[in-house]
């Protein structure tokens, strides 16, 4: 035979064996009760496929040979003989004897054996069985079963076995069943050439089972996105994953696929929800809850609607998931409660739910900015007062501001420096009116600690609130009340207790404090907003305390200001730096700045720049600081979140989904989902 026609033959062989696999899948689904349609395809498809062996047969050869032979025949072994037990029998065995004793030697090797073959892929036992059963109505008792521990041995049988059908073959005048020899075949070339596959045994209910279960097994499973191709079932499964939606909060990343729900990414919080201790959760992984109808995140947590109620994980910074404050991080989602959800807005410190008909909420209250009419903590959904009308909710420093079916702003919580814009006492604990000029339309409102900016459709910003050092962009005064605008479109604002930056028709504009030159200017204080330069173009800012953090295009982070600690991480501790400095670390995925320390998330993990003060700092405390970003864990008492940035470049991905309120393109305080 050719070069040629022997690959040809040896390809038909594959053909054959493939064929006896799947007449392996089929043949116990003939006995099952099925409806008449489906019995009868079943049927006529074992039929096809044992019609299409028995062509095939004749022109197979079995890799390695170059002669064609039936498949019935094979090299494997020239052990021909027929031994039922140890003693001498001088009796003559008939061609059905000798049948039943190698029937009964297949059995004998399929019990023998299955401790060995259950590290294979597939139910090879039971297809041993099946093979014998193909010899005849019973098997020969071989007397005592030999353990099989070695994969050599038991090869060694199974040639033998087939070497025997080999040689009895011309005693049968052609009653043996070609399928045994080929089912040893196949059993012989998976042992001597295994894969991993999926167990052929199970394909029927693999399936049946739905595209979200399909892939969370595939997850699970740890399998290689090329495993993927495996089935078409397998294949639609990715497909349909890879055009579910996805939401981005804060570095981790969430995606439903039909009530099934998949995390990946920053888990400094237990925000990946999948009850690892890991801060960076690389591969994606289902998250175990019941099936979801809504999702909602932000700040470190995570909200979902399922069928069987909210459940909640991630940053339970004072209380804000109606968990004991002592258990700060929720690694695994919990039932918060049997309510019915249609969004949740998730802060630092707190969480309001809204319900069909009015809007509960949970967390810090000492100022009363949950709005449920007292200042005592809340440590399960409480209603909201008043909150029948209201629409969407935003919560920041101690303050709450709401949106009510007709437009109007309503506020809560701290008003110490009038940055509520109420007309009412230091804290208020129920929704009043803020005083905003007529015909205001409101889309985003940026709280903190004692100033508030409310931003219009037409690119108008309003402030209220501390005015100290000017950083309100208004000449200073010690409070501006009721909200004032600004004499400049802004589209977008960062701001601490000193200093602000507002973006405007893409230029940096700062007001306020610059006593640590944390700002690129000359100036200690910047009474006017004033341009910033920069001198390569930059991405994000974030403000931090007494510093500025800045982000080039090329991803490379700079800083200036306040290092009395080494927290910049620009590899030392002299302060001010008057200059932008790189900071020693690359690939920096997040930022979190506090007065004596920062932290940088990176995929190699989280590292820290500075110290944290816990009480007085000692001279070995000086000698021993790092000048450079150091690796680190998480305190426990600690919440991590990215420190306020001010994006220059927005991305698709920045930008915030807000399902149930289109009219309304102000930057959510927590992405999310819902499904009706």
């Amino acid at each position: 035979m050719t070069e040629r026609g022997e690959e040809a033959a040896e390809a038909i062989h594959e053909v054959c064996s493939y064929i006896m696999t799947s007449i392996d899948i089929l043949s116990p689904l003939v006995s099952e009760e099925r409806s008449g349609g489906q019995q009868q395809t079943i049927g006529h498809a074992m039929q096809l496929l044992s019609i299409a062996s028995e062509l095939l047969a004749p022109i197979s050869i079995q890799p390695g040979n170059s002669t064609p032979r039936l498949a019935d025949e094979s090299q494997m072994s020239d052990t021909h003989d027929f031994v039922v037990s140890d003693e001498e029998d001088d009796t003559p065995q008939s061609p059905e004897d000798k049948l039943s004793a190698i029937a009964g030697s297949i059995e004998a090797v399929s019990i023998g054996a299955e401790g060995l073959l259950s590290s294979f892929p597939g139910d090879i036992p039971t297809r041993l069985r099946r093979a014998a059963a193909l010899l005849g109505p019973g098997a020969a008792d071989v007397g005592g079963v030999d353990l099989i521990e070695d994969k050599a041995e038991l090869i060694d049988r199974l040639r033998s076995i087939r070497g025997q059908l080999q040689a009895l073959q011309p005693e049968l005048d052609g009653e043996l069943d070609p399928d045994c020899c080929r089912r040893l075949d196949s059993v012989v070339r998976q042992l001597e050439n295994p894969t991993t596959t999926l167990d052929v045994s199970e394909v029927p209910v693999f399936w049946a089972l739905s595209h979200s279960t399909i892939t969370a097994v595939m997850f699970a499973a740890g399998l290689p996105e090329a495993a993927s191709f495996t089935c078409v079932r397998m294949a639609h499964s990715k497909v349909l994953f890879d055009k579910a939606e996805t939401i981005r909060a804060d570095g981790c990343e969430y995606r439903l696929l039909r009530g099934g729900l998949y995390s990946r990414g920053l888990n400094l919080n237990g925000e990946a929800g999948r009850g690892r201790a890991d801060l960076f959760v690389p591969e994606w992984g289902r998250v175990c809850i019941p099936s979801v109808t809504g999702l909602w995140t932000g700040h470190g947590s995570a909200v979902a609607a399922t069928v069987a109620g909210v459940f909640a994980w991630g940053s339970n910074k004072r209380s804000k998931l109606s968990f004991p404050e002592k258990e700060g991080i929720i690694s695994s989602p919990r039932l918060v409660g049997r309510l019915d959800v249609v969004r949740a807005v998730i802060m630092d410190e707190s969480t309001f739910l809204q319900t069909p008909t009015h809007w509960r909420a949970t967390g810090a209250n000492e100022h009363g900015q949950l709005a449920v009419g007292h200042r005592d903590p809340v440590r399960e959904p409480e209603r909201v007062v008043g909150s029948e009308t209201i629409t969407d909710v935003v919560s920041d420093c101690g303050t709450a501001f709401a949106w009510t079916e007709t437009g109007d702003i309503l506020g809560a919580g701290s008003n110490d420096n009038e940055q509520l814009g109420v007309t009412a006492g230091d804290d208020v604990t129920v929704f009043s009116p803020v005083n905003l000029p007529p015909n205001t339309s409101v889309v985003r409102i940026v709280e903190g600690e004692d100033a508030t900016f409310f931003f219009t459709a037409d690119r108008r910003c309003l402030v209220c609130g501390n005015n100290r050092k000017a950083k309100l962009g208004l000449p200073r005064a010690s409070v501006v009340v009721p909200p004032t605008a600004l004499p400049f479109a802004v589209d977008d604002v960062v701001f601490n207790k000193f200093t602000t930056v507002f973006l405007c028709d893409g230029k940096l504009m700062a007001v306020g404090d610059n006593s640590y030159r944390e700002l690129p200017s000359t100036a200690r204080e910047l009474t006017a907003p004033t341009e910033l330069p920069l001198p390569w173009d930059a991405v994000q800012i974030i403000l931090g305390c007494k510093c500025l953090f800045v982000q080039r295009d090329d991803g490379q982070w700079f800083a200036r200001g306040d290092n009395s600690f080494g927290q910049l991480g620009v590899g030392s501790i002299a302060s001010p730096v008057t200059t932008l400095a790189p900071v020693a670390l690359d690939n920096v995925r997040w930022v979190h700045s506090a007065s004596s320390m920062t932290l940088f998330m990176t995929a190699d993990g989280l590292y820290r720049a500075g110290i944290r003060i816990d009480g007085e700092i000692g001279e070995e405390d000086w000698v021993n600081m790092p000048r450079v970003p150091v690796q680190t864990a998480p305190a426990p008492d600690l919440h991590f979140t990215q420190s306020p940035r001010l994006n220059l470049v927005r991305q698709v991905e920045d930008m915030p989904r807000s399902p149930r309120t289109p009219r309304s393109p102000r930057r959510r305080s927590s992405s999310g989902i819902r499904r009706e």
